[in-house]
């Protein structure tokens, strides 16, 4: 992939150095080492390319996680002036978060405002009154079931979502402690950026999320990666950001975190609020993400600039794409050269030597650039490698330009409807 000034050494260092964790870690560790930080880190994978950049920058790679539950063991032999930033996964472990937040700083929202943020229920009554409305749901099975879903409260990257039957009515029974009901939405799955900062709050171009595509081997509703930035139209912009307003309001959120929403003919749903760093931050070209992430740190050393972030559009489009397992595997198959993808394309989220995939586990991550701001041109690797055990390059070219064509014309039609009097 070819350099961008986001992928090049940023500003001065922080003076001390910054413990980010979650489920995994390499993009965000990249991104707050671009932005001045040094990095201590732990997730549930430990990449090869994560174990590089720690090194190559001067951080400190802590133990390995077992479960995002053992977050506070392995940080307690840790200095407590060191501050936390939680990646994904972590906001569904508030007691875990509670327990971190008791002895050290987290930066980003606290446990409290995480656990409002993550409540359906709490969501919808917020967002009853705005032009930018929750997806209807409840915490007890609808009475008719066609379209509707049933969700795990604690689930990331779409894992455990199914569709109900249309003919189960009064049959399903899930305990309302672990799961909860929303309204199927038809559209495109995408999520914006927002960034909280004393009273202010600022929402960043869109990104379209790819969640459920068979080229990939994901199952139905997972997510398998991201598309962006997307230039929102401004009436919708506004809209979103008086949503995300009303939200860091009543919640007390602050920091930088992410809303997952559906752009349907009706305009933009929200499907879920994630209280941590959001997987798309790297999308954003380095005027947006290192503003966003040098206000953030600043926030350890208590400095407050006041100087909000900027919300254009960098050129082109950058796409991560989550290859899967689809059956079981050594990690020892999987290298750039076995995939055979193209010059413009960058391998990342690499696994170690000698590791066991089980079938749906994450493979690795293919990053890659479009220089046409409409991104109709892909080339990933269906021109050099035929369909393999875990991924069919040709299709997933193929579905990456329909989906971003069709992403883009809804967005124009929104922009036309709102424009209407």
């Amino acid at each position: 992939m070819k350099e961008r000034s986001s992928e090049r050494d940023f500003g001065p260092r922080l003076p001390c150095p910054v413990l980010l964790c979650g489920a995994s870690v390499r993009a965000s560790a990249e991104i707050l080492v671009n932005a001045g930080a040094q990095v201590w880190c732990t997730d549930l994978f430990h990449d090869h390319d994560l174990i590089e950049l720690v090194e190559r920058s001067g951080g400190r790679l802590l133990p390995r996680l077992q479960d995002l539950k053992s977050v506070p063991e392995v940080l307690e032999p840790i200095c407590p002036s060191i501050p936390v930033i939680c990646a994904g996964g972590l906001e569904n472990e508030p007691e875990a978060l509670e327990r971190i937040e008791a002895s050290r700083r987290l930066i980003g929202p606290s446990a409290a405002a995480t656990r409002l943020l993550r409540d359906p229920s709490w969501l919808q009554s917020i967002l009853s009154t705005g032009e930018v409305r929750f997806a209807e749901s409840s915490m007890q099975a609808p009475v008719r079931t066609e379209g509707w879903l049933i969700k795990p409260l604690r689930s990331a990257a779409g894992q455990g979502i199914r569709l109900l039957p249309p003919d189960s009515e009064g049959t399903v029974a899930a305990d309302p402690s672990l799961h909860f009901y929303q309204r199927n939405q038809e559209g495109s799955p995408f999520s914006v950026v927002v960034a909280c900062f004393a009273g202010r709050v600022e929402v960043f171009a869109a990104a379209l999320q790819l969640c459920g595509w068979n080229s990939l081997t994901a199952a139905e509703y997972e997510w398998c990666g991201v598309v962006g930035p997307f230039q929102l139209p401004d009436l919708l912009a506004q809209q979103i950001r008086d949503a995300a307003g009303l939200l860091a309001r009543n919640s007390g959120a602050e920091g930088v975190w992410g809303i997952d929403m559906m752009l349907t003919g009706e305009g933009a749903v929200v499907l879920e609020v994630n209280p941590r760093v959001p997987a798309s931050c790297w999308l954003y070209d380095s005027k947006q993400f290192h503003a966003v992430w040098q206000h953030q740190l600043g926030i350890v050393q208590e400095s407050r600039s006041g100087k909000q972030p900027s919300s254009e559009n960098g050129q082109g489009l950058r796409a991560q794409l989550v290859l899967r397992a689809s059956e079981p595997m050594q990690s020892d198959q999987i290298n750039a050269a076995a995939l055979r993808v193209s010059t413009n394309v960058r391998v990342a989220d690499q696994p170690t030597a000698g590791q066991r995939l089980k079938a749906g586990d994450p493979v690795c991550s293919l990053l890659v650039e479009s220089d046409d701001d409409r991104g109709q041109q892909w080339r990933i690797g269906s021109d050099l490698m035929p369909p393999c055990g875990w991924w069919n390059p040709a299709a997933a070219e193929k579905q990456l330009s329909q989906e971003v064509g069709g992403f883009i014309s809804r967005l124009c039609r929104s922009a036309e409807s709102l424009s209407k009097p």
